[in-house]
């Protein structure tokens, strides 16, 4: 264990609040979606899901970003993309 890295630790310790966020967010668009599809909605209501779907959105770019940033830089796994 002393010779692995901390970032592996960290990762492998369980779920941050990032990825538990991102989690109850997820769930949280999938019924906003199923709600506007299968019921109508007054037009306040639907105004406040976007709003408040832009955030989520916002949430998910911020852990893409993340993410991006605590990867670990390997030139084999972009060989395929040249």
């Amino acid at each position: 264990m002393a010779d692995t890295p901390p970032s592996r630790d960290r990762e492998e310790s369980g779920l941050g609040f990032l990825e538990i966020t991102v989690l109850f967010l997820s769930v949280y668009v999938l019924v906003a979606l199923l709600l506007r599809f299968f019921f109508p909605l007054n037009p306040e209501i639907g105004a406040l899901i976007a709003g408040i779907d832009f955030w989520v959105c916002m949430v998910f770019l911020l852990d893409f970003a993340v993410r991006f940033h605590r990867a670990e830089s390997n030139p084999s796994s972009c060989a395929g993309l040249a």
